[in-house]
């Protein structure tokens, strides 16, 4: 891995949730934060493709 990159988020909350004893409250804190932010993102990207989906559709019927 390049010097500096953090491994993904998901590895990163499941390596805590082996051993959350070993992860200090602010860390986990700020592992939790992120973990809502890319969640956010992610919903906010999937109504977006939905929504160009959506208007990509022909309609049906004697339109």
């Amino acid at each position: 891995m390049p010097a500096g990159r953090q491994d993904d988020i998901t590895i990163r909350l499941a390596v805590a949730g082996l051993d959350p004893e070993s992860v200090e409250p602010a860390e986990m804190e700020a592992l939790l934060h992120e973990a809502i932010t890319v969640i956010e993102t992610l919903r906010t990207l999937v109504g977006i493709k939905m929504e160009v989906l959506l208007e990509d559709i022909e309609p049906e019927g004697n339109a």
